[in-house]
């Protein structure tokens, strides 16, 4: 154990001081080792998933680096890298070590990685990374039911607001609210969370295209729902 530590030590600085190094930069392998071995040598749950996490979002910036270049024929392996992350992130989830809190940081990191593959044109590897964070409410339901609704709500909010009227992600957040209202919860924290939504959903309906508007309304029908299961008649106040 003290020879794993002391390996630890010289990676570290390893990690601290490399320049920045592009995916198509003959280093770039070496690049990918270090951070394994980084991860391999970290062995608390939560700091495992925060550097996993840390390491995926440096897959989408490398991305984000090769479409400025034009050289697309990488981003399909950094994606790919990407959710390799991300599911390693679940994996630890379902462990059942701090999951609440390695789930609460999956939904607050990949809301940012959402947007940015959104950004890229991904919209399909969005919708990806939105599963996986589903799975991750899903596991922890049965143990913290009040827990797994906040989260969900959470991710509904956070991706109506970088949705753009996209009615795929719409569609997403439609049916993570019907999954919601499954959840049983008396959680007084959800009330302005579940305000939010509604609110960005009443937005999003006023430039959408009439044909869709009905996804909106169905997600602000829903949010009214929970409010009254939490015992809330009207959320105007």
């Amino acid at each position: 154990m003290k020879l794993v530590k002391f390996m630890a030590v010289p990676i570290t600085i390893m990690l601290l001081t490399q320049p920045i190094i592009a995916p198509d930069s003959p280093l770039y392998p070496l690049k990918k080792i270090i951070e394994e071995l980084d991860i391999l040598l970290t062995f608390d749950d939560v700091s495992k998933a925060s550097k996993l996490l840390k390491y995926a979002r440096e897959r989408l910036e490398d991305a984000e680096i090769m479409v400025r270049k034009g050289k697309y024929d990488y981003v399909k392996g950094l994606l790919k890298d990407y959710n390799d992350y991300i599911e390693r992130v679940v994996s630890l989830i379902e462990s059942g070590k701090n999951s609440e809190k390695i789930a609460g940081m999956l939904i607050n990191e990949t809301l940012s990685d959402i947007k940015i593959l959104l950004k890229l044109g991904y919209e399909d590897e969005a919708l990806k990374t939105i599963k996986m964070d589903e799975k991750a409410v899903k596991i922890i339901k049965n143990e913290n039911p009040s827990k797994a609704c906040k989260l969900n709500l959470e991710l509904v909010k956070g991706i109506l607001e970088v949705s753009n009227g996209r009615k795929s992600l719409l569609e997403e957040c439609d049916r993570m609210m019907k999954e919601s209202l499954k959840i049983k919860s008396k959680s007084k924290d959800l009330f302005e969370t579940i305000k939010e939504i509604i609110d960005e959903a009443t937005n999003l309906s006023l430039i959408e295209k009439p044909e869709d508007r009905n996804v909106t309304t169905d997600i602000i029908e829903k949010g009214l729902e929970i409010y009254k299961k939490l015992g809330v008649d009207s959320f105007i106040r």
